[in-house]
């Protein structure tokens, strides 16, 4: 399961690179941090597991989520900086 969080952990990162505007920022948020998104989904399996497996594969899971939070508000950052640009080169 491990491997499984810092699979989906990569994926998210790669593909939120390619989010150009603040929409697909807001679907890479839902398909990945949001409620039914594929992190919320592979932790639903943290209760079937072992309980001498579960502290490590919970330092992964938060790790993971930690990461993609920070990276996602980043790219909101930058996408707003850029918009503002954008804005300010068109006046």
């Amino acid at each position: 399961m491990q491997e499984q969080l810092r699979t989906i952990g990569e994926r998210a990162l790669a593909e939120l690179g390619a989010a150009a505007d603040e929409a697909a920022l807001e679907a890479w948020r839902v398909r990945y941090l949001g409620r039914r998104g594929e992190l919320s989904q592979a932790l639903r399996g943290l209760g079937e597991l072992p309980p001498e497996e579960r502290p490590a594969v919970g330092q992964v899971a938060n790790e993971v989520k930690q990461q993609l939070e920070a990276a996602y508000a980043a790219r909101r950052t930058a996408l707003a900086e850029e918009a503002v640009a954008r804005a300010f080169e068109a006046e």
